[in-house]
């Protein structure tokens, strides 16, 4: 009973931490999006040199592949969950066609 809910509450914090971390790192990529676009904000980023638009664009690739590693992470930690509402959903077809 301990492990089950030590377990539960070790990846209720990993989900909570990489929701934290997936939100944190969107708003870091559509800064840095923003930066890089030159449509978006044409007088403040006519001025940045060439190394600061690669910088950016090198904020902007890391953070997009942290929020993809967070993403696959909360599909893991999700799997069962997941795989449940497909079984719910699955077998609420096959009642409503047994029905009919």
């Amino acid at each position: 009973m301990f492990k089950k809910s030590h377990c539960q509450k070790f990846k209720n914090r990993l989900l909570f931490i990489s929701s934290i971390i997936l939100l944190c790192y969107t708003i870091i990529s559509i800064i840095s999006g923003v930066i890089i676009s030159k449509r978006i904000l044409p007088d403040m980023t006519a001025n940045l040199s060439v190394q600061a638009r690669n910088i950016w664009v090198l904020v902007h690739i890391v953070s997009a592949n942290i929020m993809i590693s967070v993403a696959i992470v909360h599909l893991i930690i999700n799997v069962k969950r997941i795989t449940k509402w497909f079984k719910v959903e699955k077998s609420i077809r096959k009642s409503t066609s047994t029905n009919s």
